[in-house]
């Protein structure tokens, strides 16, 4: 291992390894020293059978510490930490490169919680590990294992010389420091959640299982304000207000909302280019669906921590992002604007999805109950045509309602469509409109 540069001692790659020639009954040979430890003949090393260390996440048979948390139950399975691990909400700064750019909800993991899980699920495995080291091979594994993930280094005692079994202070070592690897930066401090501000201090989000929930018991302490003192910024405890765009109160000006709703809709039309436009970069949008935004978090060293969603088409998350982009008194007025016209967007869209859904269902509960008259004629149709030869699936001569059903199932036979039932028919209908999509 020193040869090859992978020796350690105390945790620290050994570099002072020396060489020189020897020749024993004539024959010249290499010989090596480490400090001042005696000289060995590399030959003779080399022949020997190399130390392996265990990846403690993978396992030699996916059977390491991953696989070990998944079964916990910990996260669900969209891979988000179950509802019992989350405290309650907050209103926190949003950081970026280590500065404050605004404002988000999260709930902290209970980290205490989540490790006492995780502790009493390692530690047996990685005594196990210790447990079943029989030989000198197992003991140089083990020792390649613990240097490998160890902060401190050092070696592991056996309990005599030429027996490999660890004493309890060096089992307990070696479990110690493989816990503590285990868990190093696997457990995030929050996560965001999408919540909405209801205008009478509560706020309605929906937890980890799905639920909705509205609660007043959440904490605004870190809520930002931009007001500079001598030690930087200060925090204050402020009240959200929300802010009619269209009132003429506080020397609002309809000049004043025709440029937020040109923010809102500019932001809208292009949310990347906005955002550039805004100086702000990092931010991406999905390629399944534009009106998701996502933004990575990153701490001081500019590790990422965690990832910002933010969903064009819910307000409240509209509001987060300009928030994102200008934390001060001034972005936050401009946040609340957009918000309040975000708001009545999303009441005029849903109207209007809601009047064209309820069109659709009348132009089907319709069509469903002239369908069999319709599958009778078209048949009567195909008959008379088929009697001169003229018989097309998509003959130009049909009547148009009649046609539309024809080029579905004009391949059908008679008795096949006798047998067709409406709830059939949309199947075959959203099955040809997906060939055509593909």
């Amino acid at each position: 291992m020193a040869l090859t540069g992978t020796l350690t001692r105390d945790g620290k790659v050994v570099k002072d390894v020396t060489y020189e020639i020897r020749e024993i009954e004539g024959i010249p040979s290499v010989w090596a020293k480490i400090g001042e430890t005696d000289a060995f003949n590399v030959s003779d090393v080399l022949t020997q059978d190399f130390a392996e260390a265990e990846n403690i996440f993978t396992g030699d048979d996916n059977n390491g510490t991953n696989a070990i948390f998944d079964k916990t139950g910990l996260r669900n399975k969209n891979g988000e930490w179950v509802d019992s691990m989350l405290g309650g909400l907050e209103y926190v700064p949003s950081m970026m490169n280590g500065e404050q750019v605004g404002m988000k909800w999260i709930r902290k993991v209970k980290t205490n919680d989540v490790i006492g899980r995780l502790i009493s699920e390692y530690e047996p495995h990685f005594e196990s590990m210790a447990d079943t080291v029989e030989n000198k091979q197992d003991y140089n594994d083990l020792m390649a294992t613990f240097l490998t993930n160890s902060k401190e280094g050092g070696d592991l005692e056996t309990v005599a010389d030429g027996v490999y079994k660890l004493t309890t202070e060096a089992k307990a070592k070696f479990v110690q420091q493989m816990v503590g690897k285990a868990l190093e930066d696997k457990i995030p401090g929050y996560e965001v959640i999408s919540a909405q501000e209801n205008g009478d201090d509560t706020v309605t989000y929906i937890n980890q299982d799905g639920q909705e929930v509205t609660t007043g018991d959440y904490k605004t302490e870190y809520s930002y304000v931009g007001k500079q003192t001598g030690a930087g910024f200060e925090n204050q405890q402020i009240k959200e207000e929300v802010i009619d765009p269209n009132a003429k109160t506080k020397g609002d000006t309809d000049e004043k909302d025709a440029w937020a709703v040109d923010n809102y809709k500019s932001f809208q039309n292009n949310p990347i280019g906005y955002l550039q436009g805004e100086n702000i970069r990092g931010f991406k949008q999905s390629e399944d669906n534009k009106n998701i935004i996502t933004f990575d978090v990153t701490d001081d060293d500019g590790k990422v921590t965690g990832t910002d969603t933010f969903d064009l088409q819910k307000p409240n998350d509209v509001k987060a992002l300009f928030l994102t982009i200008d934390g001060t008194q001034a972005g936050r007025k401009r946040a609340d604007k957009v918000y309040n016209i975000a708001k009545k967007e999303k009441v005029v869209r849903l109207k209007k999805e809601k009047e064209e859904q309820e069109k659709l269902e009348i132009v089907n509960e319709k069509a469903k109950k002239s369908f069999d008259t319709k599958l009778k004629s078209l048949i009567d149709v195909r008959k008379k045509q088929s009697a001169y030869n003229r018989w097309d699936p998509k003959n130009s001569e049909m009547p148009d309602d009649l046609k539309k059903i024809s080029n579905i199932i004009g391949g059908l036979s008679d008795k096949e469509i006798k047998k067709l039932t409406w709830e059939k028919y949309q199947d075959l209908v959203k099955k040809k409109f997906k060939n055509q999509q593909s």
